[in-house]
């Protein structure tokens, strides 16, 4: 009987625990890790899997993800043919494919920053919920067991993302004594920049000019 193809799915827990199809491609990480590259760009036209490759990289590379990874590529090329790289990495991903500017083209500026702020810490939430030992002590302290609310809370009160994000990076100086390097993922990195395009050309060339708080972020 065919599977189901999963239309607008790029869950990949989801598609794998529902049996949808899956054509498998994880032997492209192989040439992803051999590439030899610090930074990598993948574009693509919408609905060519970007979003499915940042799974693919944060399930096999993040080592707190192992026990799903193995159930997740249980079956497939990269199951039998893991590279040197695997659940090696701690895996900070942050995701801007929603919570962009809204409304008018006024105060987009504004609007834009706020929806990128709150990107960044959803992102740091969830590194810490997985790697909760590398959390600062002033944090730690304040954090009970599953409850990020005091975390979400201290970086609300920075003002720009670039601040959170400045922040959440000098603090994690202490992976630099774990055997693990940090990979980072960016899934639609110019979502939000597009979105002001949309809607007001003069306010994105605003945005984009150099030294602009968007250009160094």
């Amino acid at each position: 009987m065919p599977k189901i193809i999963p239309d607008a799915v790029s869950n990949l827990s989801l598609i794998v625990a529902r049996d949808l199809a899956f054509v498998d491609k994880t032997s492209y990480l192989e040439i992803f890790e051999q590439s030899k590259s610090c930074i990598s760009l993948f574009l693509r036209p919408r609905r060519f899997g970007k979003t499915m490759l940042t799974e693919f990289l944060l399930y096999y590379y993040d080592a707190a993800l192992e026990p799903q990874s193995k159930k997740l590529f249980a079956g497939k090329y990269i199951a039998t043919h893991a590279t040197p790289g695997k659940s090696s990495y701690c895996v900070l991903k942050l995701d801007f494919c929603s919570g962009s500017a809204t409304g008018g083209s006024e105060d987009g500026l504004t609007r834009l920053l706020a929806g990128m702020k709150s990107a960044v810490i959803s992102g740091i939430l969830d590194f810490y919920s997985r790697y909760p030992e590398l959390m600062p002590d002033n944090l730690r302290s304040v954090c009970q067991e599953g409850n990020f609310c005091p975390v979400n809370d201290f970086y609300q009160n920075f003002s720009q993302p670039y601040d959170v994000l400045s922040h959440f990076l000098l603090y994690l100086d202490a992976i630099r004594n774990n055997p693990r390097r940090l990979m980072v993922i960016i899934d639609e990195y110019d979502s939000f920049a597009n979105d002001i395009l949309c809607r007001d050309p003069d306010k994105f060339v605003e945005l984009t000019s150099k030294g602009s708080p968007f250009s160094s972020f």
